[in-house]
This record gives structure tokens, sequence and C-alpha cells, in this order.
């Protein structure tokens, strides 16, 4: 259309037609280049944002959220007795008073602080009296059970 617009000789049309087509074809590749650029430019310019914002994000997180975070990722570590014979044998092992009581209270926070079973929750101390690590394995392992259900 346009270039019989322009042009009534059939020949000039076609050979105009024609280097058109090289020209594009020549330039193609640099300009394919040149956008490919733009897009990672673009890319990087995205992830850099959202890098930002998961920064932003982090700073504003409490304390609190944070220890949700902690406590719900060692429910797959192996410091997480899932197994009330595994806490069995864990326990026979430590023989330190302060190590056996810091396993278990680290293993009731897994479960109310990381899962948010706050139904689940044991108290440490009672009117300024700790409660014994005895005390606490059996809250523990009622926990446990109740998770194997």
């Amino acid at each position: 259309g346009f270039l019989y617009c322009i042009c009534d000789d059939d020949d000039l049309a076609e050979r105009l037609r024609v280097s058109l087509l090289v020209t594009a074809m020549e330039e193609a590749p640099s300009v394919v280049e040149a956008n490919n650029a733009e897009i990672l430019k673009q890319q990087e310019a995205k992830h850099h944002h959202m890098e930002l914002a998961r920064a932003a994000a982090l700073e504003k997180a409490t304390d609190a959220q944070i220890d949700i975070l902690c406590y719900y990722k060692m429910y797959s570590q192996p410091v997480c007795l899932r197994m009330a014979k595994a806490f069995d044998t864990a326990m026979k092992k430590i023989s330190a008073k302060g190590k056996k009581l810091d396993t278990i209270k680290e293993n009731i926070s897994i479960r109310v602080i990381g899962f948010k079973w706050e139904d689940l929750h044991h108290p440490w101390s009672k009117n300024g009296v700790q409660y014994s690590s005895d005390e606490l394995a059996k809250h523990l392992k009622m926990i446990i059970k109740e998770e194997q259900r």
C-alpha cells in the first residue's frame, strides 16, 4: 500500500521493499541485543526492588515474629524431639539438669510459639518456683502424643 502510493514504478517499489527488508535483517541482531539488555536491566531493577522490600519487611519484624519463624523452622531440625521414644533416649543422654530443662523448654516452645499452639502452653514457673524438668517433660510427652494422633 504505502510504497505503491509514493511510487508508480513497480520495479522501484520492489527494490525499496527489498532494501527495507535487508536493512531490517542486518539490524535485527543489534536490536535484539539492545532489547535483551533492556529486559535484563528491568529484571535487575525488579530484583533489587524486591530485595529492598524484603529487607524493609525484616526490619519491621518484631522479636516475637522472629521467634515464631525460628521455632517453626526448628521443628524440622534434629533438636526437635518428635517421638516419645526419641525424647526418652535424648533425656537419658543428657546428664546436666540445666541442659535437660533447656531441651524440654525448647521443644515445648517449638510447638507453642512456632506453631502457635497456645492451648498447649505450660508456664516455666508458678509463684516464683520453677517447674521441675520431670513436670515439664510430662507435659512435653503429652504434646508429642497429641501430635502422633
